[in-house]
Parts: structure tokens; C-alpha cells; sequence
């Protein structure tokens, strides 16, 4: 893998966009990238209820797949603390230990963390 981008927390909305738009630019320019959504930011994987609440940042996360960025990882605990499933979430997304965790780090040639 090229880029592995890790999201660690639900920030404000215009640090959310920034990040979504930095990895969606680096998708751009490399064939194998990455993400993982950690802590509070596997919040933002929830899809809305219904169309209506669907705002900017869903629509890019959506976006992710078309951009080649497919599986999305999920902390497998931190969704579980949060009480989010897979089948709730926008896009395809896979829900990993720490172990596979770490082993998507040490094989990335760049790790970028996202607060």
C-alpha cells in the first residue's frame, strides 16, 4: 500500500472536509490508498436515517469508493463502544482488530494521522 490515512477523531466540520479532501487529492495521484476511522471518528461512517440529513461529508464519503478507496477500516472496537455495524454505514466498510491494524501500518510505505 502507498498512503495509509488514519482519522482519529470527529473534529469540526471544516478539519473534517479538509482531511476527506486531502485524502481524495492523494487518491488522485496514487493507485493504493487507505483509511482507517479510529476513536470518535467512526462516528462520521454512520449513514443518515434518510436523505434529508445527508450533508457534505457523507457525500464525500461516498465519494471514496469512485475514487478507488475501497474497503473503508473501522476500529473494530471503537465501533463497537459506539454501538455502530457495518450494514449502517456509508459506503463498504470493514471492521478491524488493532493486530490488523498495526499490520496495515508496518506494510504502508506512509502513514499520515489525521486528529
Amino acid at each position: 500500500m502507498d498512503h495509509l490515512f488514519i482519522l482519529q477523531s470527529k473534529m469540526d466540520m471544516t478539519a473534517i472536509k479538509e482531511s476527506i479532501d486531502l485524502i481524495l487529492a492523494t487518491a488522485v495521484f496514487s493507485e493504493n490508498i487507505a483509511v482507517i476511522f479510529s476513536n470518535d471518528a467512526v462516528l462520521l461512517l454512520e449513514a443518515p436515517l434518510n436523505i434529508d440529513e445527508q450533508n457534505d461529508t457523507h457525500k464525500m464519503l461516498s465519494a471514496f469508493e469512485l475514487y478507488g478507496i475501497s474497503p473503508i477500516y473501522a476500529d473494530k472496537s471503537d465501533c463497537i463502544k459506539r454501538y455502530i455495524e457495518a450494514k449502517s454505514c456509508i459506503g463498504d466498510v470493514q471492521f478491524i482488530s488493532a493486530s490488523e491494524q498495526q499490520t496495515l501500518m508496518d506494510t504502508a510505505k506512509k502513514v499520515t494521522q489525521l486528529a
